[in-house]
């Protein structure tokens, strides 16, 4: 069995940048293991502070985990905002130890969120020490970055939203409502003559 690595810097990446892929790859009969830096309560919200944040992201995120058959998950518990490439490493390179996978997912570099620069450098040498063969980079809200891989999540779209919304603490902001992650999956199927799709840049790849 194939064995996935998804790191996620906060709550929701890896639904709203990957979460129609995921389904894909349960349903190719991976196992896949999501580690959660953060628990993202420096998320601004009108109704919860941020000790209130954590909790309720947290839950989101079991929710969410469950919905897309995630196999295993754990959280990092960092600081929000302050994710530090050596705090971040030493969880990666213990969970690639643990989980020994083929593939990592890691956010997109580049990127204006600091949190997702530190999470991909510290991937991106955990990785290289401990010799995975596969990392792609996923997709992001705040650039339209390009990319090399893509999945056709055209068959997916719809339910990966119903997802999405688990998220109902972040669903609600302009850049993560639902028009805006329809859109930009449909966006990335034009790239490739399809309905919706999910994009990732390959950073390597077997023995490249």
């Amino acid at each position: 069995m194939k064995k996935i690595l998804i790191i996620a810097p906060h709550p929701d990446d890896e639904t709203f940048w990957m979460g129609g892929t995921i389904m894909k790859l349960k349903q190719r009969g991976y196992f896949i293991h999501l580690l959660i830096l953060t628990l993202g309560e420096k998320s601004r919200h009108p109704k919860y502070n941020e000790e209130e944040m954590k909790i309720v992201r947290k839950k989101e995120a079991v929710l969410a985990a469950n919905a897309l058959r995630i196999d295993s998950y754990e959280f990092g518990y960092l600081e929000d905002t302050r994710i530090g490439t050596d705090e971040a490493y030493e969880l990666i390179i213990n969970a690639i130890r643990k989980v020994r996978p083929q593939r990592i997912y890691s956010p997109c570099n580049p990127d204006t969120h600091q949190d997702h620069l530190s999470t991909y450098k510290a991937t991106k040498l955990a990785a290289m020490h401990e010799n995975v063969e596969e990392v792609f980079i996923y997709d992001s809200s705040r650039l339209h970055a390009s990319m090399n891989f893509y999945e056709d999540i055209s068959d997916l779209l719809d339910e990966k939203i119903k997802v999405c919304k688990l998220y109902g603490s972040q669903i609600m902001k302009d850049n993560l409502n639902v028009e805006a992650i329809k859109q930009k999956a449909i966006a990335r199927g034009t790239e490739i003559g399809t309905g919706a799709a999910e994009a990732f840049k390959i950073v390597k790849f077997g023995d490249s």
